[in-house]
């Protein structure tokens, strides 16, 4: 296996235990408006996101597959990753389902995960992708207007 696949995967890897120790930790019987907000956000934004990919070659790994096409459109239109802003808006409302440091420290290591997993995809989609930069610069990494 190629070093750059064994990253991907090493990445993934850590963005799931990071997820699935936020759920352990979440207080879900004590779930209040504010949570449950989060969390149905997070989970829109994840499915409309995944529906719109549809059309191209989806991995659950950064890397690019063969014969993969560039989506802009959906929610691909306002930022390059909806799928990584989905999951830190659900972990967020997991997170402050129970906040202890812990979590904290959960979260903020996930947020780092996906850094440097959006990092690492970018460079590979603009090595796939002629019109990639052009679309980077139109559009935010994660936030809306912001970044």
């Amino acid at each position: 296996m190629q070093l750059g696949r064994l990253y991907s995967y090493f990445l993934v890897f850590i963005q799931f235990l990071l997820i699935s120790l936020l759920f352990v930790y979440a207080n879900l019987n004590s779930l209040g408006f504010i949570q449950y907000l989060f969390i149905f956000i997070g989970l829109w934004i994840g499915v409309w996101a995944l529906y719109v990919m549809r059309e191209s070659k989806l991995r659950i790994t950064p890397d690019v597959a063969k014969g993969a096409i560039l989506i802009k459109r959906g929610p691909y239109k306002y930022l390059r990753h909806p799928m990584y802003s989905a999951v830190l808006i659900f972990s967020f409302g997991l997170l402050v389902s129970n906040f202890y440091q812990t979590t904290l420290v959960f979260f903020i290591l996930l947020f780092i995960t996906l850094s440097f997993k959006i990092h690492y995809e970018e460079k590979l989609l603009n090595k796939s992708f002629e019109k990639y930069k052009a679309y980077s610069k139109k559009t935010n990494k994660l936030i809306p207007f912001i970044y």
